[in-house]
């Protein structure tokens, strides 16, 4: 629930509290989302270090996660650190050219649900 409440406060742009819920659920729940989460928070407050260090913790739990490998690297970009922004970006373009088959799949199979029409086309656009 902390976590949820953290990405609600997030889209609304309320990042002091985003934050503070987040580091509620710290406490309670580990995992790649969490520290996903957080480092998008400390970009969005510019704290550069912050971020990174989550991005890196939820890369850690999730090798897979796309958009740390990306997030990661932008703030490379920015700090006008090259080698590291453009590994991170390499690993950015690996780990989603390694997903696009199961994102694929997936949309396919909700192509094919039999579902009413509005409920197939909601199950697509969510996938």
């Amino acid at each position: 629930a902390r976590y949820w409440k953290a990405w609600n406060l997030f889209q609304l742009r309320r990042l002091d509290e985003a934050r503070a819920s987040l580091d509620e659920a710290r406490r309670l729940l580990v995992n790649a989302d969490v520290h996903y989460l957080g480092g998008v928070i400390a970009f969005r407050q510019q704290r550069p270090a912050d971020a990174l260090r989550d991005f890196d913790a939820a890369i850690a739990l999730e090798e897979r996660y796309c958009e740390a490998h990306f997030d990661r690297a932008a703030i490379r970009l920015i700090q006008h650190e090259w080698a590291p922004a453009s590994t991170g970006f390499d690993e950015a373009f690996a780990c989603h050219s390694a997903r696009t088959p199961q994102l694929e799949q997936r949309l396919a199979d909700a192509r094919a649900a039999r579902l009413a029409d509005e409920a197939k086309a909601a199950l697509v656009v969510r996938r």
